[in-house]
């Protein structure tokens, strides 16, 4: 099974890409800050967008990412890629440092019955420090795999082969989730009483392994998994479903985690209120919502961003999308909380390059931004579908399936540079977030907006920068500006 390449051309005109200046008044001090990065249409705060990596294929590179990569207890990132890692194509399990240095080849999957192939979901790193992960093909029995590894890519092991008895499920599409309870937990896209798909557990050294959930196919229950699963605070497991639901167009579904109390929790409608066909899984926030994406419904048939509470109540389209205005549209992930408490996403195309888009909204579903167009320049990565991390280091981590050019596929990272001020004792107190490593001069003037003055130069060592003004100033408003030395 492929990942469905949605081709719809539209016509219309192309996003607009500009730099925009964002100004903010705090504490009786107004703010500003210049940026020079292309962006899609306007945006409440500048933001950087770095390519880390962009594969360009051989044996030693992952080509195509599924999934997006996860932050390991060391502070590296981990992920997996479809296809590359060898001669044999089958996908690999790589790492890297969060400034795109250290890229390092962990485990190539190779054409052997000891080995997996095509990891299309990413890692977890689990309670115990190690990486587990799922292959949708090989083994034993070329039905698909669960696989464990040492974060240095050693003591690589096959935990569980998924047998020719199909009804115990096959064809793990995403990786693997731990519990609470300290077992493992994810989904199968084929298998199951009605060959649907299933929801399977087992220990973390591949013991015990238990079908948990048989799908039907029928307009009640979901079906076909293209989505993982996550566990809500409630301990309860949840997921989507593509196809199925009332009327076909997919569903969101809960579960307790010995298989027992599954519920269909929403039914997408055909109707041009409603989302459909979800191929990403929900995320929850720290207030007990789940927020999720349909790759269709609204008004234009172009996709949705949801919310909803975890008994189902409270269903709300936030954003809908529309292919024709140039701008993004087809979310295929779950939108994830980020810098400032806002929710920040990705669709998988845009306009008519249709390469993919960043986007930020509050919870609310206000202030909707598109933030950056992936570029159709022969070296950026396009087509983004995993979702986004938010690291440690305060930026957003993702990962483009495809890419122009020559490009299978690569890993960015984005962080909005916001400047803020208040007011101090006999000056004013300034802060600046922004990446690890890069040098600010930060400039002020009066409200004249000329005559711009260096008042300081900082380097950004955590990802926030925070200095203060004496504010030796004699007119009553001042405006400052940072600007990066070393982009």
């Amino acid at each position: 099974m492929n990942f469905p390449r949605i081709h719809r051309f539209v016509s219309g005109p192309p996003a607009r890409k500009a730099g925009r200046r964002a100004r903010a008044l705090a504490c009786g001090v107004w703010l500003l800050t210049l940026f020079t990065v292309p962006l899609t249409a306007s945006a409440q705060w500048p933001v950087l967008y770095e390519q880390l990596h962009a594969s360009l294929g051989g044996s030693n590179d992952f080509e195509f990412l599924f999934d997006g990569v996860i932050e390991g207890s060391d502070g590296r990132l981990y992920g997996a890629g479809v296809n590359g890692g060898s001669a044999d194509d089958g996908g690999m399990i790589f790492s890297m440092n969060k400034d795109g240095s250290g890229y390092t080849n962990l485990h190539s999957f190779m054409l052997s019955t000891n080995d997996g192939l095509s990891p299309w979901g990413g890692v977890i790193e689990a309670s115990d420090g190690k990486l587990y992960g799922a292959t949708r093909a090989g083994g034993t029995n070329g039905n698909g795999t669960i696989f464990r590894l040492n974060p240095d890519g050693s003591d690589f092991t096959l935990l569980y082969c998924f047998d020719t008895n199909l009804n115990n499920g096959a064809f793990p599409l995403n990786s693997v989730i731990e519990g609470s309870d300290g077992k493992l937990y994810g989904r199968t896209c084929s298998g199951g009483t009605s060959n649907a798909n299933t929801i399977f557990r087992l220990n973390k050294d591949g013991s015990d392994y238990e079908m948990l959930h048989s799908f039907t196919v029928n307009l009640l229950y979901g079906g076909d998994a293209f989505s993982g699963l996550i566990e809500g605070s409630d301990g309860k497991l949840y997921g989507t479903t593509f196809y199925e639901g009332a009327i076909g167009r997919g569903s969101v579904f809960r579960m307790n985690k010995d298989g027992s109390g599954f519920e269909t929790l929403h039914s997408f409608l055909d109707n041009a209120t409603d989302g459909g066909f979800p191929f990403g899984p929900v995320w929850e926030s720290n207030d007990g919502v789940l927020y999720g994406s349909t790759s269709e419904g609204g008004p234009a048939d172009d996709g949705t961003l949801f919310k909803m509470n975890r008994d189902g109540s409270g269903y709300q389209v936030l954003q809908t999308f529309n292919s024709v205005n140039g701008l993004g549209y087809l979310p295929v992930a779950p939108p994830v909380e980020g810098p400032g408490g806002l929710l920040y996403g990705t669709t998988y195309y845009s306009g008519i390059n249709q390469t993919g888009t960043i986007y930020q909204m509050r919870k609310d579903g206000g202030d909707f931004q598109f933030l950056y167009e992936f570029q159709n320049n022969g070296t950026d990565g396009t087509e983004p579908n995993g979702p986004l991390l938010h690291a440690s280091d305060g930026a957003l981590y993702g990962t483009t399936f495809y890419g122009s050019g020559l490009v299978y596929g690569s890993i960015f990272r984005i962080k909005p540079i916001a400047l803020t001020a208040e007011n101090s004792t006999n000056g004013f107190a300034v802060h600046c977030d922004g990446f690890v490593g890069h040098q600010y001069e930060i400039q002020s003037t009066d409200a004249s907006l000329t005559n711009w003055s260096p008042v300081a130069t900082v380097t950004n060592l955590t990802g926030t920068v925070d200095w203060y003004d004496p504010g030796n100033y004699t007119n009553s408003c001042q405006f400052f500006r940072a600007r990066i030395l070393n982009p």
